[in-house]
Formats: structure tokens, sequence, C-alpha cells
């Protein structure tokens, strides 16, 4: 099974995944270098993501397989892994000037 099978089988399995809880299930193959970033408004999803990892994670997104939301800050202190940034609220149209953090969960897509 190829590791987007495996993630978006993982999301189904939970029915909510944190970014906390793919680097604790996928350990390596889960880390890495790269900061995954939502559009260009300097607001960081995650950081420290291989690159495999966030191929297959975008790729079940674009299949509709999964789907991301934005996820209450608690979530993730409850999972033990936060990051050090200030929380994204209402993005202005520019953008922060600083990077800020949107903590999101990954869903299934509703059938139909």
């Amino acid at each position: 099974m190829n590791l987007e099978d495996r993630i978006v089988g993982f999301v189904h399995s939970r029915g909510s995944v944190s970014f906390a809880e793919f680097k604790k299930h996928f350990g390596e193959e889960f880390d890495g270098d790269l900061t995954l970033f939502l559009g260009d408004l300097n607001v960081i999803l995650w950081i420290n993501v291989s690159r495999d990892f966030s191929e297959a994670l975008v790729a079940a997104m674009g299949s509709k397989r999964i789907q991301h939301k934005p996820a209450p800050f608690l979530v993730y202190f409850i999972d033990g892994i936060c990051l050090d940034l200030p929380l994204a609220k209402r993005p202005p149209k520019s953008g922060y000037k600083k990077p800020h953090w949107c903590p999101v969960v990954f869903d299934p897509m509703p059938v139909g």
C-alpha cells in the first residue's frame, strides 16, 4: 500500500487526525525539512514534514478522499505537540507580516 493510501486509511479509521497524530503514527516517514503553508498569507499548517508525506497528503486531498478544516488549539495541546507561533485567527488580505499557525485536522470526505 502506498503512502497516500495509508494516510487516507489512517484518517478514515480515526475520523479526525491532527498533524501531531500523523507525526506520532508515521514517524520517520513524516519527518523532514518542509514547512506547509496555507496560501500566500504567511500562515503555517505544520513544520518539519517530509516531501514524500506532503506530496501524499496533497494527493489525498486532491483526489477528494480527505479534507482539512480548522481545529481548536486544544486538539494539539492534548496531543502534546504544538507549534511555538501565534495563532492565525483572521488573516489580513495581504497576509501576516510574521508567520502564524493555523491548527487543522484532517477528516474523511463525505460520500456523495
